[in-house]
């Protein structure tokens, strides 16, 4: 869980630095800021699918019936 935590919090430290060095006038900060946008969607389609797996996966508790 702690793996994939830290993954998340890159992901979103990737995007932000993307973000905040972006030049309006450079096409080339353009470019980057499109391939961070789209590294971060994947990243975290990746890893809500992951807490996806994990909690279908980890056991459910036995529900009691009087």
């Amino acid at each position: 869980m702690t793996l994939l935590f830290g993954r998340l919090v890159q992901s979103f430290v990737a995007f932000t630095t993307a973000t905040q060095t972006l030049n309006p006038n450079d096409p080339a900060s353009e470019a980057a800021l499109a391939a961070a946008t789209s590294e971060f969607k994947h990243q975290a389609a990746l890893n809500a699918s992951y807490l996806v797996y994990i909690g279908m996966s980890s056991p459910r508790p036995s529900i009691a019936v009087y």
